[in-house]
């Protein structure tokens, strides 16, 4: 279920990710161009200093002396949220494969923008999204990408100009955290698209997620150039494999979007 959608202002495409379709080094785990790492001062939503640390590409979590929890028996806690708050978006995910649905949303507090999981056996956790700066983040829901029984997180960023930018989360004890890439990057990519060109993402066909670029070359023809990434459940990230590109006959309505269980129809609402 997802209410209050409002569509986020999209920024100009310094978000884009830098060839995210190409073959080769695309790969290698550039799919997205983020500051560097640095230390940061996490606070809870409503502003109280919880801990100092140092969190990848301006993405941190604010910290809790909780002992990890997921269940009924051993519940997590409750992170207090400012009563002053503009939610723009929920949906339903199975955040630790309990087969309940747990609540995802986003929200803007005091200038900052948040991400936050409430837990259906009880609790909540929020991660801050610097990412989306000043322009906005909805919720999109989950998706199992790897198989494993466990929804990971999707939201929509601030991007360029002709769509989003996309980031992908895990549970995290009693909140979420951003999957990575190889390089510790934030795995990231755009979902566009323009009367030629569009950029896509497809999961499960046949990897965990395929990042795919085309350009309409007539009516009915489009040239495709696919990077497809797996997680890896030892090291926890995404890896990214060598890219191929051909040229196909196929309406563009069956490749373009973000072709992930139900995210396509979440992100239809955000316009």
């Amino acid at each position: 279920m997802r209410t209050g959608i409002t569509r986020p202002l999209l920024i100009a495409a310094t978000l884009v990710l830098a060839s995210c379709g190409a073959s080769g080094d695309a790969a290698n785990n550039d799919v997205a161009t983020t500051p560097a790492d640095e230390q940061t001062t996490s606070t809870s939503p409503d502003g109280e200093v919880t801990s100092t640390s140092t969190s990848p590409d301006t993405t941190e979590t604010p910290a809790t002396d909780a002992p990890p929890a997921s269940s009924a028996t051993d519940p997590c806690p409750e992170v207090p949220m400012p009563d002053d708050i503009a939610t723009t978006a929920a949906a339903d995910f199975d955040g630790n494969g309990d087969g309940d649905n747990d609540t995802l949303t986003t929200f803007e507090a005091e200038g900052t923008w948040w991400m936050g999981v409430e837990w259906a056996a009880g609790g909540s956790g929020w991660i801050m999204l610097n990412e989306a700066e000043s322009m906005g983040a909805s919720a999109l829901g989950g998706h199992d990408i790897d198989g494993d029984g466990v929804d990971e997180a999707f939201v929509a960023l601030a991007g360029p100009a002709s769509g989003v930018i996309v980031q992908v989360f895990q549970q995290d004890q009693c909140g979420l955290k951003p999957i990575l890439l190889q390089n510790d990057k934030p795995f990231t990519f755009p979902v566009t698209g323009t009367a030629g060109t569009f950029t896509a993402a497809e999961c499960g066909n046949p990897t965990d997620i395929t990042i795919i670029t085309g350009s309409v070359i007539e009516p009915g023809t489009v040239d495709l150039e696919r990077v497809s990434y797996s997680f890896d459940r030892d090291s926890g990230k995404m890896v990214g494999e060598e890219g191929t590109r051909d040229t196909v006959d196929i309406d563009i309505a069956d490749v373009s979007g973000l072709q992930c269980g139900d995210l396509d129809e979440a992100m239809s609402q955000l316009g």
